[in-house]
């Protein structure tokens, strides 16, 4: 508890082979716990999976993640920049906090599904890659940020897109997918 529990901040000359998963199990609720996965490539990306806690938890500015899963964790996630080239389960029973600093889904082929189980994501988020980003639920995204989506596929399945902003002005190519009922709320 209220320590740096993971520290990959320098990562030169690291590699992974497999699939990663890193799972932190505190079930607490002092302090914060810090994730430092260091500035990985697509291919090293590592997947974090927060299992139990009522804390808070950090995930370092500016680093990136794989997937990254709240399932069972009922803490807070502090809003820092952050990119993932994996998949983002947000559990019901946690606090999403807000802020200023971006989420940016960054995968450059294959899926990213986007879980949040009725939590507000009140931080910008940017989708700038080819691959596709697809709902599992509905999300909302805070009414006074913006979805930036300048490259790939936003599948909303048969969900609700609802954000204060939403932009889509780029020369590259990128769709949206509408399932049956699905729509976007500006």
């Amino acid at each position: 508890s209220n320590a740096t529990v993971f520290n990959m901040s320098t990562v030169t000359n690291f590699s992974t082979t497999g699939t990663s998963r890193i799972e932190f199990t505190y079930s607490g609720g002092t302090g914060t716990r810090t994730i430092t996965p260091g500035d990985l490539s697509e291919a090293n990306s590592l997947n974090f999976y927060i299992t139990a806690g009522t804390d808070t938890v950090t995930i370092s500015t500016g680093d990136i993640v794989k997937d990254l899963s709240f399932n069972g964790f009922s803490g807070t996630w502090t809003n820092t920049v952050l990119t993932m080239y994996g998949s983002l389960f947000v559990s019901s029973g946690m606090t999403v906090g807000a802020g200023t600093a971006t989420l940016t889904f960054g995968a450059t082929s294959g899926i990213q599904y986007i879980t949040t189980n009725g939590k507000t994501l009140d931080f910008p988020v940017t989708c700038n890659t080819a691959s596709t980003k697809r709902l599992h639920d509905a999300l909302t995204i805070g009414s006074t940020r913006i979805l930036t989506h300048t490259a790939g596929t936003f599948d909303l399945q048969t969900f609700t897109l609802t954000c204060g902003l939403f932009s889509g002005s780029s020369t590259t190519t990128r769709s949206i997918t509408f399932g049956s009922g699905a729509k976007i709320v500006v």
